[in-house]
């Protein structure tokens, strides 16, 4: 098995298709509002329903774990006072 490359992104620079695959370029943000190109990520075009819905799901379980978080954090609080 290949060794996983992590990368750190601040964000999407550009989405492009072409020959049934997506090209998603990440980039990285360098001195002052500047974003460069860091990461390129190609997905089947098959395959992108299901790596949307799969992101989607995932940030929304974390959503919910973070509100209740912060709701638990709040209600702490309340009793304190």
């Amino acid at each position: 098995m290949a060794e996983m490359k992590n990368c750190f992104v601040d964000g999407v620079v550009s989405v492009s298709y072409a020959d049934n695959v997506f090209r998603v370029i990440f980039g990285q943000q360098t001195s002052g509002d500047k974003v460069t190109e860091h990461f390129c990520m190609y997905i089947p075009g098959n395959q992108m329903k299901n790596v949307v819905e799969t992101l989607a799901g995932s940030l929304r379980g974390i959503g919910e774990k973070l509100k209740e978080q912060e709701d638990q954090n709040a209600a702490e609080a309340t009793n304190l006072h």
